[in-house]
């Protein structure tokens, strides 16, 4: 089953929000419109030397599950064997400072209440692999991974479902872009050096009539220990 979400405009890179519009003395509408996104800043960081946050990057890394077995149970009720692995002694670190700034030129206004977020923080890139004993899936990849409060590493790898291997057939939505279908498999692993989530989803978009839609279909996904 899928759910398909309600229409969204689609954006190519960080949300933006839009910002307040005002009258003229003279009652005539004025737009005063500023839009806010966080603006990130990287610089390489030494895997064995304290990062801006006190904390050596290896060390994140070390504690973390770098090879996961676990079931990988489809949405659909079947299931399999997954296996999933980090390749640590590859993996590049950087820190991301980032800082919410107005991306529309001339332009002004306060940040609203809900703007984005921003977090300063170390990221990883790492190489991973990603099989089902089923053969459903055979990938390999660049996993983009951010440090977390708690000590854990969350992130994900996006790209069109020919990269992620194996047999699975990608059935997309009636009515989506072919070209719009992308896979992307996110995960969480915790800094106990035990305990992982992962999870597979489809990716699409299409127009219907007027109206432009995006939607997140659920393949399937693990949840380490069980």
């Amino acid at each position: 089953m899928s759910h398909r979400a309600p229409p969204v405009a689609l954006l190519a890179s960080a949300l933006l929000v839009a910002c307040a519009d005002s009258q003229a003395p003279d009652g005539a509408p004025t737009l005063d419109e500023a839009a806010y996104a966080c603006v990130a800043a990287e610089v390489a960081l030494d895997l064995s030397a304290v990062a801006p946050d006190g904390v050596v990057p290896a060390a994140r890394l070390a504690a973390v599950p770098a090879a996961v077995e676990a079931t990988f149970r489809y949405e659909d009720g079947a299931e399999s064997t997954v296996a999933f692995s980090l390749d640590v002694e590859a993996a590049r670190a950087v820190w991301v400072d980032e800082s919410l700034e107005n991306t529309v030129e001339n332009s002004s206004g306060e940040p609203p209440d809900d703007a984005p977020a921003c977090r300063d923080r170390v990221a990883f890139s790492v190489p991973f692999t990603f099989a089902t004993a089923d053969g459903a899936f055979d990938a390999a990849g660049i996993l983009m991974l951010d440090a977390q409060e708690d000590a854990s590493l969350r992130g994900a790898f996006a790209a069109p479902p020919a990269e992620f291997g194996g047999a699975f057939a990608w059935d997309l939505p009636v009515g989506a872009d072919p070209a719009s279908a992308e896979g992307s498999l996110s995960v969480v692993l915790a800094g106990d050096g035990v305990s992982s989530d992962g999870a597979v989803e489809l990716r699409s978009s299409g127009v219907e009539g007027e109206v432009a839609w995006a939607e997140r279909t659920p393949i399937g996904g693990w949840s380490s220990p069980e």
